[in-house]
C-alpha cells in the first residue's frame, strides 16, 4: 500500500500528518468499492484509538 503496487495509488498520498482522506485512500486497494462505509468505520476506529491511547502519533 505504501508503494502503490496494487493500483498505483500510494497510501501516503491520502493519509499523512494532518491530512487524512479515508474515502479516497480506498483507491489504494480496490478503487471506490464500499468507500463510504469503510471511511465511516475508519473514522470511528480512529476516534476510539485517540480516546483510549496514551501513545504519541507519528507517521
Amino acid at each position: 500500500m505504501m508503494k502503490g503496487i496494487f493500483t498505483g495509488g500510494k497510501l501516503p498520498g491520502y493519509i499523512y500528518k494532518s491530512h487524512i482522506d479515508y474515502k479516497a485512500a480506498r483507491a489504494v486497494i480496490n478503487e471506490s468499492d464500499s468507500a463510504d462505509n469503510i471511511a465511516f468505520f475508519a473514522r470511528l476506529f480512529e476516534s476510539i484509538l485517540r480516546e483510549t491511547s496514551n501513545l504519541t502519533e507519528e507517521f
